[in-house]
């Protein structure tokens, strides 16, 4: 009789930690990549987006000029000179909404003109389902977090560690 129980419980244990470390390891994974959520969602950006570069000497030019239209941008905005731009202007912030937390992602450059040209950019969101997968495992159900995999993901990590700890 005991034998069997611990064959058995040895069977649990196997299948549990398999199971649950596939999960887990999905959810790393994720949580990996989710570290680059900014720049693998500025990578997907469309060339559509892209906005002329422009001349070192008009740069003070174009950041007075966003200053003055979108004082918002001075928390959060970047300057990319023209030999190291790998972005999609010369000018770039980030507005986030402090209840929501969504960000908003902007970008400005000068025209022929000299004239401001701004613009809202749509992000992509390969960086919100690497967050999603790495906080559900992909489980679905249920919005943000009151998501069906994040309780389910709670249980497999305790799962998880029971099997860790009973090995």
């Amino acid at each position: 009789m005991r034998l069997e129980i611990f064959k058995n419980y040895q069977q649990v244990h196997i299948w549990t930690g398999i199971l649950s470390g596939l999960l887990l390891f999905i959810c790393f994974v994720a949580g990996a990549l989710t570290m680059f959520k900014t720049p693998l969602n500025q990578w997907a950006l469309q060339a559509d987006n892209r906005l002329p570069t422009i001349e070192y000497a008009a740069y003070d030019e174009l950041i007075q000029q966003v200053l003055e239209k979108h004082p918002e941008a001075a928390a959060e905005m970047t300057v990319y000179l023209p030999g190291a731009m790998p972005q999609q202007a010369p000018v770039t912030w980030l507005i986030e909404d402090p209840q929501t937390h969504a960000v908003e992602y902007w970008q400005a450059t000068l025209d022929a003109d000299d004239k401001l040209v701004s613009e809202k950019v749509a992000i992509s969101a390969i960086g919100d389902f690497l967050d999603h997968l790495h906080r559900t495992a992909g489980i679905p159900g249920g919005d943000d977090h009151d998501a069906v995999g994040i309780f389910v993901m709670g249980v497999v990590s305790m799962l998880y560690f029971v099997a860790i700890v009973s090995g």
